[in-house]
């Protein structure tokens, strides 16, 4: 999936926009072959015109539910460098993080299930039951905790026969309703005979719309600054 990073510098020469915005996992950096197809990429926008700067940010301190570390490599025109967005969640005097009760506390069980929910066999679900919120047995099984930010969302609740997203209260995984709210897009819709698996994939590979937006405002800052 490595080889999508070169996509955009095709779609850069053909639509020359002002600025360009690639977004991957903040492990992109020291992962195997990864610095290699990120300064082919940086590279490669520069044989176009731009200049190139490379963000790592944490979407929770952004507004997201969750914790969400990304790399962004953002390309613009012209020597003016835009500035990172400034974080609005965090410590004092920021905004208080957001929970994962403030994501999907308000939910129903009728509601959270509504849309599908990954299965869990009877000998895990035993394994869990008497797990508290914010407990873990071991690193691959962890109940999760309606006080603090969610953890990374992957494309599946129970990815490599772990069990890092048990609901706080439950006895199951995160529903796929659940991963919507989580991820800032609750109105998201899916095909109704898309299957269940998939709706978790796609959330899991997305990311909270919050960060994308910070990312954007401050490159529309640049632009709005800018001498005449």
């Amino acid at each position: 999936r490595k080889l999508c990073l070169q996509s955009p510098v095709w779609y850069a020469a053909q639509l020359k926009p002002s600025f360009v915005i690639i977004e991957n996992v903040s492990a992109l950096e020291t992962l195997w072959q990864g610095p290699y197809f990120l300064d082919q990429l940086v590279k490669g926008l520069h044989g176009l015109g731009y200049q190139t700067d490379i963000w790592n940010f944490n979407a929770v301190n952004y507004g997201a539910f969750q914790s969400r570390k990304r790399a962004f490599v953002v390309g613009w025109r012209g020597n003016r460098k835009p500035l990172p967005p400034m974080p609005t969640h965090g410590n004092i005097p920021l905004l208080p993080l957001l929970t994962l009760g403030e994501a999907i506390g308000h939910l129903s069980e009728t509601e959270a299930l509504s849309d599908g929910l990954c299965p869990m066999s009877k000998t895990r679900t035993e394994r869990i039951r008497g797990i508290k919120p914010g407990e873990h047995t071991c690193k691959s099984v962890r109940r999760l905790s309606m006080d603090e930010p969610c953890r990374t969302l992957t494309t599946s609740p129970s990815c490599q026969k772990m069990s890092r997203f048990i609901h706080p209260y439950q006895d199951r995984h995160l529903s796929v309703v659940e991963y919507k709210f989580i991820m800032g897009v609750p109105n998201y819709r899916f095909p109704t005979m898309m299957p269940v698996p998939w709706r978790y994939r796609v959330l899991g590979n997305g990311n909270p719309p919050c960060l994308y937006q910070a990312v954007v405002d401050a490159l529309l800052a640049k632009t709005a600054s800018a001498p005449a």
